[in-house]
């Protein structure tokens, strides 16, 4: 799970080792680019999502933008 650094600790004590934890303001780039990554699905927008999407797109990752919108489909 990708989140703001401060929310980590409090995230961590309720769900304990089950989960991994990133800091999104410094992870999502190399998390979007990663080997074992095949696809990265951006909930996020503006400048924020500008640098995860290009490390997702220089590694020939399949991408997609989230929305909350029932209009999209897969």
């Amino acid at each position: 799970v990708a989140l703001s650094a401060d929310r980590i600790p409090t995230l961590r004590r309720s769900l304990g080792n089950k989960v991994k934890f990133f800091d999104a303001g410094q992870d999502l780039p190399a998390l979007a680019s990663a080997k074992d990554v095949d696809l990265v699905i951006l909930a996020m927008t503006g400048a924020a999502a500008l640098e995860p999407f290009l490390s997702a797109a220089k590694a020939g990752k399949r991408w997609a933008r989230s929305s909350t919108s029932s209009a999209n489909t897969w």
